[in-house]
């Protein structure tokens, strides 16, 4: 069985997949990387090489023959040449993609994106092996829209590496008051640094303590500390900047709750998996591409309707006074990163898949997690 894997990149969010694949295939795994790492995107601990890595930069055409003769390539946002030989013979082939159209379906009715999008995936999944490897959980919605990869998609987002800890050692490193919060990602307005800010703000208002880090940088930066200063809540929110990724978790360990407040422009964020990994309890924004994958409300986290600022410190503020219920939630979120969201473990999932779809071109072995079967979801779906 020879394996090929083809993007950008080996970033930190693939890298725990390949590195399972490459202990299943060993050298009949190869990861092709078809640009270098961007070494600006600092912190994020994944400049490292490793031996199934091959740098396609001026040997573009080796890279297509390895494409060519693969049982299976996983593909996601390289030039279709180096797959379209493949597709064409109908070899086993699987996109991994976020959604298409995080700025609205609109979009689509521009000419040169409807022609660009049925080249690129409506046309080739008329072909039985070409599936779908959904890194958000609205990427079905946005591919059945434009009638691609029908009944051929499967769950798996990105996925981190989990860190093992004895549990009960780190919820009885959280604060016993539940008022640290920790909030990670760059600092643009998708992401909505500030709904967490107003959240912490009025918490100080009503006579609590809270505390709020803020990892990360970005074009936002300086409004969001105006804002801080605005709200009087210099004491109580520290910006920490970007930071490396043992001192980023570290903090998340620390932490009793994670606002994870990205809308509908957000493809995945991996901060929720690992703010999950940590044991915090999670208040996750609806429109994120990962809360519908991870989250199961009021179970391991809970979910606001997006822009509703008041749901969002109406929960973070049950969590806060119900101390029993934020570690219950705690540790049921970092059962489900442990047992389920795994990639060390689910990879096995992903070679089940892939063994499954080379025989019948279906896989139908798993009703939830990695490698379920994903079905559209309206971007409405969530109600309280």
């Amino acid at each position: 069985m020879k394996v090929v894997y083809i993007a950008n990149t080996c970033e930190h969010v693939v890298r725990p997949l390949c590195d399972g694949l490459y202990s299943e295939y060993g050298e009949n795994f190869i990861f092709i990387e078809t640009t270098e790492l961007d070494k600006n995107r600092a912190g994020i601990g994944c400049l490292e090489t490793r031996p199934y890595i091959f740098n396609a930069i001026g040997k573009e055409d080796e890279a297509k023959k390895l494409c060519d003769e693969a049982d299976v390539v996983i593909f996601g946002g390289v030039s279709l040449d180096y797959i379209q030989k493949r597709i064409s013979e109908n070899k086993l082939t699987i996109y991994y993609s976020e959604r298409m159209f995080k700025k609205g379906f609109y979009r689509y009715f521009n000419p040169i994106t409807m022609t660009k999008v049925r080249k690129r995936f409506v046309n080739p999944s008329r072909n039985s092996n070409f599936h779908l490897l959904c890194a958000s959980s609205y990427a079905a919605l946005d591919f059945n829209r434009v009638g691609a990869f029908r009944n051929k998609m499967y769950k798996w987002g990105y996925q981190i590496e989990i860190r093992e800890q004895d549990i009960d050692a780190l919820m009885a490193g959280k604060p016993e008051d539940g008022l640290k919060f920790v909030w990670v990602g760059r600092l643009v307005a998708l992401k909505h640094c500030d709904d967490a800010i107003r959240v912490v703000a009025r918490l100080k208002n009503e006579g609590y303590a809270p505390r709020l880090t803020i990892i990360g940088s970005g074009e936002e930066e300086q409004k969001l500390k105006a804002l801080v200063a605005k709200l009087g809540a210099e004491e109580f929110i520290h910006f920490k900047g970007t930071c490396k990724i043992d001192e980023t978790r570290a903090e998340m360990d620390k932490a009793n709750i994670f606002m994870f407040t990205s809308d509908f422009g957000e493809g995945w964020g991996a901060t929720l998996n690992e703010c999950m990994n940590s044991a915090c309890a999670c208040v996750a924004n609806h429109a994120a591409g990962s809360t519908n994958f991870l989250i199961e409300d009021k179970v391991d986290g809970l979910i606001y309707k997006n822009g509703d600022v008041e749901a969002l410190y109406q929960k973070v503020k049950f969590l806060v006074d119900n101390k029993a219920e934020r570690e219950r939630i705690a540790r049921k979120a970092y059962d489900k990163m442990s047992n389920e969201w795994n990639p060390a473990k689910s990879y096995k999932r992903m070679v089940a898949l892939i063994d499954l779809l080379l025989k019948t071109g279906n896989c139908e072995l798993y009703k939830e997690g990695p490698c379920s079967k994903a079905y559209p979801i309206k971007e409405n779906w969530y109600k309280d």
